[in-house]
């Protein structure tokens, strides 16, 4: 899935963190920044989470 069709689904369903396998699904092996600044990005195989950055305080 493209990684704009991924946040209209993030945005949709106000979700805090998606799941994928393992980072082979994103280019370059790594989770997109766009993805990680609206939800924590979590892969399955290594149990490894790329945290949401939340700004606000």
């Amino acid at each position: 899935m493209p990684i704009a069709q991924l946040r209209a689904v993030v945005d949709r369903f106000e979700a805090n963190a998606i799941f994928t396998p393992s980072l082979e699904h994103f280019e370059d092996q790594e989770p997109p920044a766009e993805l990680i600044a609206v939800a924590d990005v979590i892969t399955v195989h290594d149990g490894h989470t790329y945290a949401q950055l939340n700004t606000s305080i």
